[in-house]
């Protein structure tokens, strides 16, 4: 018996492969080894496997917000959307890239999905830039970086392994990764100034 997961696994790869483009239904069904109206029991039509394809890319857990801080809790979130990016950064890509009859309502059903994550880390930044905890910083700019940016590291992961020694298949270099980005994102890249003679 098939499952609802194998389908969205073979769709995600169908994604990855061919874009949204490549996304149907027969398509799938022939993959997974079932017939269409298998595949059609579980996704009526190819909008509903595909909002099942965004759920299933976006589906992680929150990281903890345990009060060890400002630091700690950046580099969880930056570890959790590092791990989530890996699971099908292709997929991820060519989702936001859909331009297709219908991509309009596809992108607004994916932006929906994003967006309440990116308001709550908006106003944590907010929150540690008005506690003083981090000088002032464009929020939106700082979570198209990080979020932008991952997406794309993690659609490239051969050119990440090679020029920069980076496997994100190892759970020690995301560890890393995050640590490093989160080092960046909120201590920046100047020197620190000198502190004055005695």
């Amino acid at each position: 018996m098939v499952t609802r997961d194998a389908i969205v696994g073979t769709a995600l790869r169908a994604i990855t492969a061919n874009g949204c483009h490549g996304l149907a239904l027969r398509r799938v069904a022939r993959e997974v080894g079932v017939s269409l109206a298998t595949v059609q029991r579980h996704f009526a039509t190819r909008d509903e496997l595909w909002r099942a394809c965004v759920d299933a890319v976006l589906t992680e857990p929150d990281p903890p917000d345990d009060g060890s801080g400002v630091e700690a809790e950046l580099q969880s979130y930056l570890r959790a959307m590092i791990e989530r990016a890996t699971l099908s950064p292709s997929a991820t890509a060519a989702m936001w890239n859909d331009s297709g009859p219908g991509s309009d309502e596809r992108i607004a059903y994916l932006v929906d999905k994003v967006r309440p994550r990116y308001q709550v880390h908006r106003q944590k930044l907010a929150a540690a830039m008005d506690a003083g905890e981090i000088r002032a910083v464009d929020p939106g700019a700082v979570l198209a970086l990080v979020g932008l940016g991952i997406t794309s590291m993690a659609s490239a992961p051969v050119a990440l392994r090679q020029l920069f020694g980076i496997d994100l298949g190892d759970p020690g270099d995301r560890d890393a990764l995050a640590a490093a980005l989160a080092d960046v994102l909120l201590h920046g890249m100047s020197a620190m100034p000198a502190a004055p003679p005695g």
